[in-house]
């Protein structure tokens, strides 16, 4: 499975909560014992930060964040938070490469749960529509752009090629091993999941309608278009 997160230096690996009540995944070995968010003093430099980042961005909105307020947040200091992240611009991309990875996770987990294709399909458009509906993150994410500051939207939107190339691989993989037999061969199958994965996307980031009702849209247009019989 291609790794969103690759060459951002994070791997999410478990859950830390959060004071606004969001979830962050993250592993690594224990890091500093600075003063910094509860929660974090488990977790490596580069993580600490990018929760804090994540945290503060909940709470505050993206536009409030600085590097300051990040490395406070993270007990560190502000060189640090630079040397280990960069730009803020490349903050951002980082924070939204461990949120897609939770999402990328649960597709791969559920994707072999369905009795069929289409049942698959619409069981894991259903678990990410939820994910997404409750996802501090994300709501942060799209207020920011309602507001005008635009810097991360387009990372799940018109940038998103990482977050689309992974979920096209997990897709192609997790497909054709449960389901070998009711999905049309390659390159068939990598055109159908990757525009599978775009339509899941816009979705996400242009919400309308229920979780329910838009993951049983997904699922009947996945058994007209991914099913072998229709190639």
């Amino acid at each position: 499975m291609t790794d969103p997160l690759a060459g951002t230096g994070v791997t999410a690996r478990h859950t830390v909560a959060t004071n606004s009540g969001s979830v962050q995944e993250f592993a690594g070995p224990p890091g500093s014992t600075d003063q910094a968010m509860p929660g974090l003093g488990d977790q490596n430099l580069s993580d600490r930060i990018l929760a804090a980042a994540t945290e503060l961005t909940v709470q505050e909105g993206w536009s409030a964040i600085t590097m300051g307020k990040v490395a406070h947040a993270a007990g560190v200091s502000r060189q640090s938070v630079y040397n280990e992240v960069g730009s803020k611009t490349e903050l951002a991309r980082k924070m939204v490469a461990v949120e897609s990875a939770r999402f990328i996770a649960a597709v791969d987990s559920e994707l072999g749960t369905g009795a069929d294709l289409p049942d698959a399909i619409g069981k894991t458009a259903r678990r990410v529509f939820e994910m997404a509906a409750n996802d501090s993150m994300l709501r942060a994410v799209v207020a920011a752009d309602q507001s005008g500051n635009t810097e991360l939207l387009p990372l799940i939107t018109t940038r998103s090629e990482p977050i689309l190339a992974a979920a096209t691989q997990t897709l192609v993989t997790r497909l054709s091993s449960h389901y070998p037999n009711q999905v049309p061969a390659q390159p068939e199958l990598g055109i159908a999941c990757a525009a599978l994965a775009r339509l899941v996307l816009s979705y996400i980031s242009q919400p309308v309608g229920n979780p329910t009702d838009c993951a049983q849209e997904i699922a009947w247009l996945a058994g007209r278009f991914l099913s072998a019989d229709s190639n």
